[in-house]
């Protein structure tokens, strides 16, 4: 029986050598380490109270979210949390609508629409479904088990809504890499916890180009706009100011996420993840070219100029 939730608050994923490639202004070389750093990735808690994270983990586990204030939109579950039924979908005046196609990218008052997909410092791999009507939130499957990261991820984690890394688009620097055929990705460095299924109004400040198995996999590192310190920061420069060694940590993170086990020990067979652009983040000014570029793609495909295959466009 489905279960109807108000969580979204008010409007307000040795390293393998790639290809050489052509950097778009905003970028340079920069180093990337070879070995994980696994006390910055299994020690990844940004709290000292020991009894919050577990409380976190425990809450992560069952997928047992808290109420979130009221707002234009809502969210109901069918199935029950950890199984492979479980589906959480969101809904506006009473109907169920699409995380993918009816969140508009753009948000009043300025900034984009995002979806978290997997609150910070949980494991479950939680995604939009782009293959399913209303393309609702469920656990990833692997190997025909759900699918848990092996660490916890540090921040929140999720997508812009109507965009689209098609596989036939050609990214500037990135040729010779198909599109993973996903919306694209945002790593949201606030350090409040925002809920599964939540849209947030979103700051983009840069780009990592992430090559997972051959196909380009953008992350969109910014900022939750209800963050205190979101109006302080309006660019790569004043983010690094105001965090230094962040953007570094979630390029770090997406390398060795993959490929180390809990323990922090490599997993035989298993490659880390290689970033284009010598590992360095584009500016916002490339950033945001990136998310227009994806937007397109996302219009291309509604506007059937090209082919849906599997995805759903409903």
């Amino acid at each position: 029986m489905a279960q109807k939730k108000n969580l979204l608050p008010t409007g307000k994923k040795k390293r393998s050598a790639s290809p050489a490639a052509k950097r778009p202004p905003g970028s340079e070389e920069v180093e990337v380490t070879s070995t994980p750093g696994t006390p910055e990735l299994l020690g990844a808690s940004p709290t000292s109270n020991s009894s919050d994270f577990q409380l976190m983990a425990e809450q992560m586990e069952k997928l047992a979210l808290t109420m979130m204030p009221s707002s234009p939109y809502g969210a109901s579950d069918d199935g029950e949390a950890a199984t492979f039924e479980f589906r959480r979908f969101l809904s506006s005046d009473g109907g169920r609508v699409s995380y993918w196609h009816d969140v508009p990218l753009h948000a009043p008052g300025g900034g984009f629409h995002a979806v978290i997909e997997i609150p910070r410092m949980t494991k479950s791999k939680m995604e939009i479904c782009t293959s399913e009507a209303c393309s609702p939130i469920k656990q990833d499957i692997k190997k025909g088990k759900l699918r848990d990261y092996n660490m916890p991820i540090k921040w929140n984690y999720g997508a812009l809504p109507q965009t689209w890394e098609q596989p036939e688009h050609v990214w500037q620097g990135l040729e010779g890499h198909k599109g993973d055929n996903d919306p694209v990705d945002i790593v949201d460095l606030s350090p409040t916890p925002v809920e599964c299924g939540t849209v947030i109004r979103f700051k983009p400040l840069a780009a990592l180009a992430m090559i997972d198995e051959g196909e380009v996999d953008w992350k969109i590192v910014g900022i939750n706009l209800a963050d205190a310190s979101a109006a302080e920061i309006n660019s790569l420069a004043e983010l690094e100011a105001k965090m230094p060694g962040e953007v570094d940590a979630v390029r770090e993170w997406f390398t060795w996420y993959k490929a180390i086990n809990p323990a922090g020990e490599r997993i035989e067979g298993s490659e880390p993840n290689v970033f284009e652009f010598g590992g360095k983040p584009l500016d916002t000014e490339a950033t945001l070219k990136i998310v227009t570029e994806g937007h397109s793609c996302w219009h291309a495909l509604v506007s059937r100029r090209c082919q849906a295959g599997k995805l759903k466009l409903a």
